[in-house]
């Protein structure tokens, strides 16, 4: 048992603002945002650290989540922009992995979804037609497939007797 811990209710005796999260991110731009994890994440010792701990049996998702909340504790980018930046960190972060030679590691938390994902290999490259057919699993391919009809149109009730809407008392 360890006692090495602040007290309870530590946080409240300090001063608003000053922890870096209670201050203005750093970034606010999604491009902007996505171009500084791009840079700080292909540099070769942090794309070494990556590949590490993916193969050591962390998930990309897992370490996508954990790189973005730090980021947000930091001080970095908002919570918003953390969501918005999520899918976009997870593939670079999958990129950069498979680059600095990791070949053995999860993509999400599900085994089965990783092993879908790595066993094609879409994460990463670009979609081609065939491929956005095969997703759609044959939607675009059912040219042939009749429309239903459209059911009668009903006539249009006269709207002289408006007595209100829901809210009104």
């Amino acid at each position: 048992m360890t006692f090495n811990r602040p007290t309870p209710g530590y946080s409240l005796t300090q001063a608003p603002g000053e922890m870096p999260f209670e201050q203005a991110p750093q970034f606010t731009d999604l491009e902007d945002t996505s171009e500084y994890l791009f840079d700080e994440m292909t540099k070769p010792k942090t794309a070494a650290n990556i590949a590490t701990a993916l193969e050591g049996g962390m998930p990309a998702e897992g370490f996508t989540n954990q790189l973005l909340f730090e980021g947000v504790a930091n001080g970095k980018f908002t919570m918003d922009l953390a969501l918005l930046l999520a899918p976009r960190v997870l593939a670079l972060t999958v990129a950069v992995a498979k680059r600095a030679g990791a070949t053995d590691f999860a993509i999400m938390n599900d085994e089965d979804v990783s092993q879908e994902i790595l066993g094609t290999e879409k994460l990463v490259e670009e979609p081609t037609e065939m491929d956005i057919e095969e997703a759609a699993g044959g939607f675009l391919a059912e040219e042939e497939a009749e429309i239903a009809p459209a059911e009668e149109e009903l006539p249009e009730e006269p709207t002289d007797n408006y007595e209100g809407g829901f809210l009104d008392a």
